[in-house]
């Protein structure tokens, strides 16, 4: 998300877990990729220089995992004095379930808004458009930047906390709207979608356009998607990256145009989730006529949350996700946690 309006990043993912592409994808525009195992020396020695030069870390991985790589709240103040910390995860960080991982499905569950939802229902159902997952990558980005703002004001290392059930909760809080469930069209996608080119050979990736319109600053990635370590990570720097666009590179989806569109989810949003989950395929009419098969699913295991800062300053950070619904040390699902380091 506030990839968007500047911040330079480097994502940082373990090869040895488990992904998913379109995770990748989705969440990769923009940034540098690099793999790091913080386990071995000179890979956790690369981390703690990203981590000195950095103004935000962003904990997205298990919580005692920080401290197992020696990597105490009082250790990341010794190594960087105006860090901001902001550590996102299932349960928080006190109570009976503070070393639990968790995720999406989890904090709906424990929460109750699972049970909300399923009322009247022949079985279980998860509140659809993953509201943890996002919505936690949101506050997460809105808490890193607030504390920067603190931060520019009065100095100090700051340490923030996100947690998927506090966000689900605080969306349990808000006033119930009920709203007639309408299908998305490819005419929505004509409307909304952009198209923009990648570092990836020739391929062009189609998405949302930005939500935030910026008369002075408009939001825009420079580059598109990146594939897993397409980086090198010992050389990869902070700065744009050669060729990276000043001004917004995307434009109208000519696949949305031309009805090419391929790999598309969508559905009805929470009622067709509730009503319809026999209809794990919904055909889609266009104006033509033409009919563009769409997938649609009723629970996803994909979630992200892009950290970086709309003021002249950095940020490091990573996802909003928790990584897995086990309490051993295993490894998290695909699509999971990953580092983000990034700098305005």
């Amino acid at each position: 998300m506030l990839v968007e309006h500047g911040a330079d990043c480097i994502s940082i993912r373990n090869a040895a877990f488990p992904f998913l592409y379109p995770a990748i994808y989705m969440e990769s525009y923009d940034k540098k990729q690099i793999l790091l195992d913080f386990k071995m020396k000179r890979s956790f020695e690369r981390f703690i220089e990203l981590i000195k030069e950095a103004d935000v870390l962003v904990w997205g991985y298990h919580a005692p995992a920080l401290e197992r790589l020696g990597l105490t709240v009082d250790k990341l103040q010794e190594l960087n004095p105006s860090l901001v910390l902001v550590r996102e995860t299932c349960y928080g960080l006190e109570g009976r379930w503070k070393n639990r991982k968790g995720w999406e499905q989890l904090a709906q569950t424990t929460c109750g808004a699972v049970e909300l939802a399923s009322q009247g229902r022949d079985q279980k159902h998860l509140i659809a458009a993953l509201p943890t997952d996002y919505g936690t990558g949101y506050l997460g980005a809105t808490a890193a930047m607030a504390a920067l703002r603190q931060r520019q004001e009065h100095g100090g290392f700051w340490d923030v906390q996100a947690t998927l059930c506090g966000t689900i909760m605080l969306a349990l809080e808000l006033p119930h709207e009920a709203e007639e469930a309408v299908p998305v069209s490819i005419d929505d996608m004509k409307k909304y979608l952009v198209d923009q080119d990648s570092d990836i050979g020739d391929a062009v990736f189609s998405r949302l356009a930005p939500v935030a319109k910026l008369s002075k600053t408009p939001a825009f990635y420079s580059t598109g998607p990146a594939i897993l370590g397409q980086h090198d990570p010992f050389k990869t720097t902070w700065g744009p990256r050669p060729g990276a666009a000043t001004s917004p590179p995307h434009r109208p989806s000519e696949f949305a145009k031309e009805e090419r569109l391929y790999g598309l989810l969508t559905g009805y949003g929470h009622e067709d989730i509730m009503l319809r989950p026999e209809k794990r395929t919904a055909p889609i009419e266009s104006e033509s006529g033409t009919r563009v098969r769409i997938a649609s699913r009723d629970s996803d295991s994909l979630g992200f949350g892009e950290v970086s800062p709309s003021t002249p300053l950095g940020v490091v950070a990573t996802e909003s996700r928790e990584a897995a619904c086990s309490q051993d040390g295993s490894s998290p699902p695909a699509g999971a946690s990953c580092c983000v380091l990034a700098r305005a």
